[in-house]
């Protein structure tokens, strides 16, 4: 068994906490119109699914939507999830000849006494015109930045998970050619956040062995490699407390050691002789 001397023990080169990724996606049960009359049929049922039952407009070929609010989308986000990214997915299309275009889209959330729905989000209304067959428009909102009035909006948990969170949008004909119908099939909105991991692994060198600690249960591998990235030596470690590794003869000079688990990996140097 080599003697392992310390004669230096570097600053821990890399301890990074891997959150866990989720994704919630959720349905409109609330439907606000400026103007129920440019849509006839509109009921928040009707974009519920992806099933070819339309949520349908007036036929023209000049006029806009008027805005259009979604809301009540039930979000149950944990309190102390970070939010990635915010995405808005409708399922529409046009029938006519006359084009059809964003005119808005952006987010909604509530005002700051909670009483009703505000927001400073982009807008993210797209500039090509609606196809002709069905097919998916997505709008993603990053959780913070720059709004429409020039001010810095940010996207909170709490924010998300309010009634009163959604989106509005607006929609316009083109003036040309025969009159045309808007069709939305379904209208949904995505939260991507992830989740910070409470893990506290430690990876402390010995005389002639390594010992690893980790609070949170799992499989770690454990890899020791030369300066040159050549794999020295390996072991899985199930559940380590306190849990020692010996070195092999292999593991001479500077040694890089490193263990990692599903959300964590920590990193040392050492020296062996």
């Amino acid at each position: 068994m080599n003697q392992l001397v310390l004669c230096f023990v570097c600053s821990i080169l890399c301890h990074v906490s891997y959150g866990q990724t989720y994704t919630q996606t959720r349905t409109s049960t609330n439907l606000y119109m400026a103007k129920p009359s440019f849509w006839p049929n509109a009921t928040w049922q009707k974009v519920q699914y992806d099933d070819n039952v339309y949520m349908t407009s007036i036929k023209s070929n000049l006029g806009t939507s008027y805005f259009t609010s979604f809301t009540a989308f039930n979000f149950s986000l944990p309190s102390n999830a970070v939010i990635n990214n915010v995405s808005v997915t409708i399922r529409r299309f046009k029938t006519g000849r006359a084009n059809v275009i964003d005119r808005q889209l952006s987010l909604l959330w509530p005002s700051p006494d909670g009483s009703y729905s505000e927001g400073n989000a982009p807008n993210l209304a797209k500039t090509t015109y609606w196809p002709a067959a069905e097919a998916a428009a997505i709008y993603t909102f990053s959780p913070s930045g720059i709004g429409t009035d020039g001010n810095p909006y940010n996207i909170t948990v709490a924010k998300v998970n309010s009634p009163l969170f959604g989106f509005v949008c607006e929609f316009g004909f083109v003036r040309g050619g025969s009159a045309s119908v808007m069709n939305i099939d379904q209208a949904t909105m995505s939260v991507n956040y992830s989740l910070p991991t409470a893990s506290n692994l430690r990876v402390e060198p010995l005389q002639e062995s390594v010992r690893v600690s980790a609070s949170e249960r799992g499989t770690y591998n454990l890899y020791i490699r030369n300066v040159n990235g050549q794999l020295l030596q390996r072991a899985i470690l199930k559940d380590p407390s306190n849990r020692t590794i010996l070195l092999n003869n292999r593991c001479k000079g500077v040694c890089i050691i490193t263990v990692e688990g599903v959300h964590t990996r920590k990193t040392i140097k050492m020296f062996v002789r």
